[in-house]
């Protein structure tokens, strides 16, 4: 009897995926998804927290815009000197007819503050008028580029620099125009800062340090000379010698012979800060007792009146001529701004026997 083989039926062949990734694919995915929702629940906290400072920035720069352009107006009128100040005009005049007050001794630094105010003022309006929709865009307000944030470092360091003059160079005539000035940048800085996110803010110190010290360095090369504190808007000043309270010491009363022995000069000026420091290390006894003070402006000060003969001739051999206050020749040495004893006994020292 012929028995049939049974013959095996082949099994089917199924592609199947590895158990691995048939589970890993759903689960990337769901991962995906939570932080998609984490990202998005986080995005329109930053932005109205972004959004929120804009208003504020934009008040203070308004301010800030019209307060400089007040006093830019003053100054390209000629009228800085009748600037109204609630406390005294005087006080506020005399900062402001400073030469601390111009740049290059020429454009007032009330002009550039208007300017940069107002550049801020308008970025910050843009930036508060934006709807939801275009809260994350690049406009230039929280972005790591954006011209608001650099303006207003701009404007802080700047006021910083303004503020250190004010408490060193003009500690007894308090200006509250710049005193305002300082609070609105330092007001525009922080609201500025604080709607930044986080990390850009830890990205940005490095670069905003950066403008920062560029920002000092520059002001302090280009800002004029105290000298010219107060002759710029003013026509005419009466002489009035400075009196001297300082006490000399017995070098200082020593320095002041050998500078007569020596036929020392100093050319100096009645209304300049650095002649009176100068008198001041010297002290009252040495330069009564001394006869090396050359006043330049023996009858006042007057626009268009020339200085006394003596500071018009040459200092020295050499024909050089008189640029500034005070100015020392010891020796046919000529010698710019004010010194200590020991400096003055050391060009004393090197200088050649005068006949």
């Amino acid at each position: 009897m012929n028995v049939a083989r049974r013959t095996s039926r082949p099994k089917p062949q199924y592609a199947t995926a590895p158990t691995r990734g048939v589970f890993s694919w759903p689960r990337r995915e769901a991962q995906r998804a939570i932080i998609a929702k984490a990202t998005s629940r986080e995005r329109p906290d930053v932005s109205s927290r972004a959004a929120s400072t804009a208003p504020l920035v934009a008040l203070l720069a308004t301010c800030g815009f019209l307060e400089t352009g007040y006093l830019a107006a003053l100054s390209l009128t000629g009228h800085s000197d009748q600037v109204a100040c609630p406390l005294s005009a005087a006080s506020c005049s005399t900062v402001l007819t400073s030469a601390y007050a111009y740049l290059f001794d020429t454009i007032p630094l009330s002009l550039v503050g208007s300017g940069v105010y107002g550049a801020v003022a308008l970025l910050a309006l843009r930036r508060s008028l934006a709807d939801a929709a275009d809260a994350d865009a690049d406009d230039g307000t929280t972005t790591a580029g954006g011209p608001l944030v650099y303006l207003s470092t701009l404007l802080v360091s700047t006021s910083t620099y303004l503020a250190v003059l004010l408490a060193t160079k003009f500690s007894e005539t308090p200006c509250v125009w710049c005193m305002t000035s300082i609070a609105l940048s330092f007001g525009i800085g922080g609201s500025v800062f604080a709607g930044l996110p986080p990390r850009k803010r830890e990205g940005l110190l490095t670069p905003l340090s950066g403008v920062f010290a560029a920002t000092v360095l520059l002001l302090n090369f280009t800002l004029g000379s105290p000298d010219t504190a107060n002759a710029r808007d003013i026509t005419k000043l009466d002489y009035q010698n400075p009196v001297v309270t300082t006490v000399s010491s017995d070098r200082a009363m020593a320095l002041a012979k050998r500078l007569d022995a020596a036929g020392a000069k100093m050319y100096g000026a009645f209304w300049c800060s650095h002649c009176f420091e100068q008198k001041e290390t010297l002290g009252a006894e040495a330069m009564k007792a001394g006869s090396f003070y050359v006043e330049c402006f023996p009858d006042g000060w007057e626009r268009g009146k020339q200085m006394a003969g003596a500071c018009l001739e040459p200092l020295n051999a050499d024909g050089r001529k008189l640029e500034g206050f005070p100015t020392w020749v010891i020796g046919g040495q000529v010698v710019e701004g004010d010194k200590s004893v020991a400096e003055l006994e050391k060009y004393l020292d090197e200088a050649a026997p005068t006949k």
